[in-house]
């Protein structure tokens, strides 16, 4: 089992600037993210399948909407 990182402090990384990336989307075509400097972007990964990621995914609906 993976440890609960719901209660840990956040790490150097907060606050700092996302590199741009890339990869396939789930239907298959090109994806590409760029993250723009004074712009505001959530970056969040999870799975389907963790436990502490389900209860967050309507939050981040509303967030996005």
């Amino acid at each position: 089992m993976q440890p609960n990182v719901a209660s840990l402090a956040p790490n150097a990384h907060v606050g700092s600037a996302a590199p741009s990336t890339t990869g396939t989307s789930l239907a298959g075509s090109p994806l590409s993210i760029d993250f723009q400097q004074n712009k505001k972007t959530v970056l969040v990964f999870w799975a389907a399948w963790g436990g502490p990621c389900r209860p967050e995914q309507p939050g981040l609906n509303t967030l996005a909407a």
